[in-house]
């Protein structure tokens, strides 16, 4: 399963080519047991070493030789338990111990998380967080591959679409990136005709025949078998292939529309291809780049439909002169509709949801696409539609979309009809005077550069509005929407604003007059107002946020509110408003809280973040109970850091480095650093952390025991081990001077580099191991067990003493000259020599023009 581009969301959908490929090994029959659990705590590598195991029962599957085939890894399955099936596209009836292990799996999924996990989400980035959940997904994948119960039947008793959010995550909808990054994030190739290398070096031996226990038949053709063996192959393969497809479009992956896989089912017939596309309908996600891709859909499914007519036709007519020559008797009425019927009742062959991205540049092709809407999509429910327009349009429509992104700042549309719409994003262009058409049942709208608009009135129905204007030319009447429950403006000027203001359950008012001295949202946020009353009163708001509102003299709440978040760098102390208890309080303030005032909030909430210059000693923090989680955001550390301190980023204003021995209590740890390098004294202190994250920080020691570790363009000298997950930045690879083979110390090439990178000496028990932009002067003694491997943008000349690792993953490596490119790969369960052998026969010579270094 190839995925076009290098981004980092390629393992998310390689995860399952590799998966598949490696079932070529024999996989236990035996029951799922505490192997399987330990599959589930085992998420470093796609595909678990448990999927490699010899079955204890002997239940062998047939091994196909033909190593020429680019499928053959992923093709030579099993098939006789799966040939039997009714039918190909039908799931298998689900095992009381699929649907128990399917509750354990789910726990590897769960999105909710407790106060901790939160405290250590908001210290990771979005890449590192979306690494973590690809982690959950890569131990669901192991259980799945553990035994053939599990293989088979866990997909199907997880929830629908289970993994869509990880596997093809938002950012791929966003319209802050571009289409062709998007188009990076979708599976092309089912099965994965991009590393035809990946065969074995040395050819399998010949095995026994023994006894298939669980098929009662022998496994490995004979002489006098190989022909019908061979002849029932293409059939066999055709519905493994199918199973695997559609368990996978349950769990949740987007296909693109030219995947060939589907492709080929287009066109096959409906004989052949009807209960696939019955359980497609029900569960498949296919994304659409452009709009001549939907027509090249649309017309393949048209053509393979009027073959079929054609086909049925002539057979009817051989049918009826054979009936009048044999003189049969004819069918009753009733016996005919129902044979015509069957005839040409023919499944729809459509996903259950699609995606499109679209540019059109004409009415006709926004006619077009309302067409392919109503006929080939018919039936199918939109995930997101990005529709730009490059000319002016009279009508623009869309139905039965969640996420619907128009950009249209180029021409403006005289009317839409959007109808079953959740959230519409529209950036008009500056000619939209007005929005005319028809809005129905749509839920969300958010109006971008909206300053040229002056009537509104068509968004009365919407529940939830958000209009940015900036350079408005004259005021916008918001009188229609009084009976919004969502309301965000951002920029602008109104009137007749207050019945909206004052009557909305959720507010959100940024750089705008705020007139009204009563506000009845339980949500509310005010940021940078340009006028505001004196006294605030927010009698149902439990969700509170002030930014820069120096001009409120007094704010009054609820004694009981959910979250308090105040911003104010202004140098008088904001108002806080009275509360008796909150769950979370946020504040970044120019003027620091007194030590009593510290004391008193903590005796009032649950969770309190601090940023900035609210804290000024580390001290006026001791009289905070340890039972609050505190987290500490680009506070000054002056002495040692209180117990109560979950999570902690230092800044490093006014400090020449860092003290390991001050922040040895802080379970999450952030110290980013600046140019030159500040240095880390007494670094193994820092050892034993849920996460620690270093950036531009001079280092010198070892790290251990952390659960994440991350390190990002420093310098020194740093040894790590027993680490779950590890990332490193910008560094070299490196044994200690004491310990190359020749005895003679590290050479000056690596000695002059690590007076300006990190030499990192050594990589030890580490489950997860990803290195980016780093050097690697050599593989043994610096990486040792080592479950999971990435290399990403890295240099190194050899690779003839690779480590033994579950999986090892290339992303654009070069050599050190950056002459020569190593081949972009996924490895998993193979020794050290046949990933040699992989990557010398992918090997080849960088041109000039593609060295982006």
């Amino acid at each position: 399963m190839a995925v076009s581009g290098q981004s980092t969301e390629q393992e998310n959908t390689q995860t399952f080519a590799n998966d598949e490929n490696q079932r070529r090994k024999r996989t236990p029959t035996k029951q799922p047991s505490a192997t399987a659990a330990q599959a589930t705590t085992s998420a470093q590598f796609p595909c678990a070493k448990h999927t490699h195991t010899t079955s204890t029962t002997h239940n062998k599957h047939t091994q196909h030789k033909n190593a020429s085939s680019p499928t053959h890894d992923a093709m030579a399955m099993s098939t006789r338990h799966e040939c039997e099936c009714e039918c190909a596209a039908v799931p298998p009836q689900l095992t009381a111990n699929a649907s128990v292990w399917a509750l354990i799996a789910e726990q590897l999924l769960v999105t909710q998380r407790s106060e901790e996990e939160k405290i250590l989400a908001s210290c990771l980035s979005m890449a590192e967080m979306r690494s973590a959940r690809r982690d959950g997904v890569r131990a669901f994948c192991n259980l799945m591959m553990t035994c053939r119960e599990l293989y088979l039947d866990l997909p199907w008793a997880m929830p629908k679409w289970c993994l869509s959010d990880v596997l093809l995550t938002v950012d791929a909808y966003s319209g802050y990136i571009s289409r062709a990054a998007r188009q990076r994030m979708l599976i092309v190739d089912w099965m994965d005709t991009s590393q035809p290398a990946l065969v074995r070096v040395e050819e399998e031996e010949d095995e026994d025949e023994e006894e298939d226990t669980s098929a009662g038949t022998s496994a490995t053709p004979t002489s006098d078998t190989k022909d019908t063996t061979a002849a029932a192959t293409t059939p066999a393969r055709e519905v493994w292939l199918e199973n695997r497809f559609l368990a996978y479009a349950w769990l949740g992956v987007t296909w693109d529309s030219r995947c060939a896989f589907l492709q080929a089912k287009l066109v096959a017939t409906q004989r052949t291809a009807g209960g696939f596309w019955s359980t497609f309908a029900r569960c498949g996600r296919v994304h659409f780049t452009e709009l001549s891709a939907l027509d090249a859909w649309a017309a393949a499914t048209h053509d393979e439909q009027m073959d079929e007519v054609a086909v049925e036709e002539g057979q009817a007519a051989e049918g009826m002169e054979d009936t009048r020559d044999m003189n049969a008797v004819p069918l009753e009425p009733h016996q005919q509709e129902q044979q015509q019927d069957q005839q040409h009742q023919r499944r729809p062959r459509r996903p259950a949801v699609f995606s499109l991205a679209a540019t059109l540049h004409n009415q006709q092709e926004a006619d077009q696409w309302s067409e392919l809407r109503d006929t080939a999509l018919a039936g199918a429910q939109g995930s997101c539609v990005d529709l730009t327009v490059i000319a002016g349009l009279s009508l623009l429509a869309a139905r039965d979309v969640n996420k619907l992104v128009v950009s249209t700042l180029k021409a403006a549309v005289d009317q839409v009809s959007f109808a079953n719409v959740a959230h519409v994003r529209w950036k008009t262009h500056k000619t939209q005077r007005s929005i005319h058409g028809k809005l129905r049942v749509v839920e969300r709208l958010v109006l971008s550069n909206a300053a040229s608009v002056d009537d509104i009135s068509l968004l009365a129905s919407i529940p939830a509005i958000t209009l940015s204007s900036y350079n408005c030319l004259q005021p916008l009447d918001l009188a229609s929407l009084a009976g919004v429950k969502t309301l965000c403006l951002s920029g602008g000027r109104y009137v007749n604003e207050q019945q909206a203001l004052a009557t909305a359950q959720q507010l959100d008012l940024s750089r705008v007059a705020l007139r009204c001295g009563t506000l009845q949202a339980a949500h509310v946020k005010l940021g940078h107002p340009e006028t505001t009353p004196d006294v605030l009163h927010l009698p149902n708001a439990t969700h509170i946020e002030l930014v820069s509102t120096s001009g409120v003299k007094q704010v009054t709440c609820p004694p009981r509110i959910n979250t308090l978040v105040i911003e104010d760098l202004a140098h008088t102390m904001p108002v806080i408003p009275e509360f008796e208890h909150a769950q979370q309080v946020d504040l970044n303030l120019k003027t620091p809280l007194t030590r009593e005032q510290l004391a008193d909030l903590g005796r009032r909430v649950d969770s309190l973040v601090l940023r900035g210059t609210t804290v000024a000693h580390m001290a006026d923090l001791q009289d905070i109970p340890d039972n609050v989680h505190v987290q500490l955001m680009s506070v000054c550390v002056d002495g040692p850091v209180p117990t109560c301190v979950d999570a902690l980023e230092v800044d490093l204003d006014g400090i020449d480095g860092y003290r390991g021995a001050w922040m040895s209590s802080a379970p999450s740890l952030v110290l980013p650093g600046r140019h030159p390098h500040r240095p880390v004294q007494d670094l193994h202190l820092l050892s034993g952390r849920k996460l620690l994250r270093v950036s531009e920080c001079d280092l010198a020691g070892e790290l251990s025991r952390c659960d994440h570790l991350i390190l990002s363009s420093c310098s020194g000298s740093v040894s790590v081990s027993r680490i779950e997950s590890l990332l490193i930045d910008a560094a070299a690879l490196t044994l200690p001077r004491d310990a190359t083979v020749d005895g003679s110390g590290a050479g000056s090439n690596t000695m002059t580099r690590a007076r300006k990178q990190l030499a990192v000496t050594g990589v030890h028990d580490v489950a997860h191991c990803r290195l980016q932009r780093c050097s690697i002067e050599a593989f043994e003694g610096c990486i040792e067990h080592v479950q999971r491997l990435i290399l990403s943008r890295c240099t190194f000349d050899s690779v003839d003493d690779l480590p033994h690792v579950g999986s090892l993953v290339l992303r654009e490596c070069t050599t050190e000259d950056k002459a020569w490119r190593w081949p972009d790969v996924v490895m998993t369960g193979r020794t050290p020599a046949e990933m040699a052998h992989v990557l010398m026969q992918g090997k080849e010579r960088c041109e000039v023009h593609s060295r982006r270094w």
